[in-house]
């Protein structure tokens, strides 16, 4: 009997595509949560005042990873409204979206603990 592996998603690359980090790039862990916001414990950070101080987690969820929207506001998400308590999934070239201006893109997502890339993982 043979057994299929699937490899855990353990990174992640995004790029501010709006908002005061415009262009920067940031490659993030996915070995907890990461949070995105305001706040000074979020890993991507927005300066924006309309964007809340915890709005968004990502996390690992079975072999893929998943977004929820904990603030009290909505988020966008490709254009379609995530609503306060609603989540998603996350793939590479997705855009987030908050308030006015706060924007970033998933470009990749990696697994075995290697740089993301936006290619097939298998």
């Amino acid at each position: 009997m043979t057994g299929r592996c699937i490899a855990m998603i353990e990174n992640m690359k995004i790029t501010f595509t709006g908002g005061g980090n415009l262009g920067e790039e940031l490659f993030l862990p996915l070995d907890a949560p990461v949070l995105v916001g305001r706040s000074h414990s979020a890993s991507i950070r927005f300066r924006e005042s309309d964007v809340s101080g915890k709005h968004l987690e990502i996390s690992r969820s079975g072999d893929g990873v998943m977004a929820l929207n904990i603030s009290r506001y909505k988020a966008m998400v490709n254009g379609t409204i995530l609503q306060p308590g609603e989540s998603c999934p996350v793939n590479p070239g997705d855009v987030f979206a908050f308030g006015s201006k706060a924007r970033f893109r998933i470009d990749a997502l990696g697994v075995s603990g290697d740089s993301p890339t936006g290619g097939s993982t298998d």
